[in-house]
């Protein structure tokens, strides 16, 4: 396979480590992924409302794997279905952000750790939960947060309006992204979805409205979930990620290298 440190870029779908790591952490990487151009021109995926979409219990779950390029552009969205919540950045300082509109007030939960923030040009896995109207937990890479919910600002709700990957300004690679409309999913199944680098599926299911597994280099964002809710996207392109073995250490990586 090359050198220790020689970077590989893999074609094909769920490429993932496997075997021994030697001292190394796991770093899942991803072989094909979306690319979202970013300020310029507002990279984006557009998904039409649909009732499916809709948060009608006031629990949900938005799961990403995101590979930023820069972490200096404030709210930098991840996803977002706007009036409803919306998984961001923020640059200022930077931090992992989640806001959710009960209805009455708009709840924020921020996560600002000193060394495991997404880094630029790595892939993290990021979920964020809301049970009973309340937002419960901000997960990265499996693990849960110390993020708690506070009041940020009055405003109702509006689930009428489009589901987004994207937009405001973020620019770099997502993936994997799964919406469940009805449910808060507990840590188990957010380690589950984690886990799942190759996106069978598992049994994380319950109340799954949308997943768009952006892999398949289509001019529609298919939606991977029963309700087909299928997309189109501005300002973004299909692209292939690269390992970098130096991040993932010693072991085998299942791919073709190119």
């Amino acid at each position: 396979m090359g050198a220790p440190n020689e970077p590989f870029t893999f074609l094909g779908h769920g490429a993932n480590v496997v075997g021994s790591l030697g001292s190394g952490s796991l770093v899942q990487d991803m072989p094909v992924g979306f690319y979202l151009s970013g300020a310029s021109t507002a990279g984006k995926i557009t998904i039409p409302n649909d009732a499916t979409l809709n948060t009608v219990t006031g629990s949900m779950t938005i799961c990403a794997w995101i590979k930023p390029e820069v972490w200096d552009n404030s709210y930098m969205s991840l996803s977002s279905k706007s009036g409803n919540f919306h998984l961001r950045t923020n640059s200022g300082p930077s931090k992992l952000e989640f806001t959710w509109y009960d209805g009455t007030d708009v709840q924020l939960m921020g996560y600002s750790p000193s060394n495991d923030l997404p880094l630029t040009g790595s892939w993290s896995h990021v979920a964020a939960t809301v049970i009973n109207n309340v937002p419960t937990a901000l997960y990265m890479n499996g693990q849960v947060t110390d993020a708690v919910p506070t009041f940020w600002f009055s405003g109702g709700t509006d689930t009428t309006n489009d589901f987004k990957i994207g937009d405001n300004d973020y620019q770099g690679h997502i993936r994997d992204v799964r919406y469940f409309a009805g449910s808060g999913l507990t840590a188990g199944e957010i380690n589950e979805v984690y886990e799942d680098v190759n996106m069978v599926g598992g049994t994380a299911t319950g109340s799954l409205a949308g997943w768009w597994k952006l892999q398949d280099d289509s001019a529609t964002i298919a939606d991977s979930s029963v309700n087909t809710n299928n997309g189109t996207y501005s300002g973004a392109s299909w692209d292939q990620s690269t390992y970098n073995l130096n991040q993932i250490g010693s072991g085998s990586v299942s791919g073709a290298p190119q």
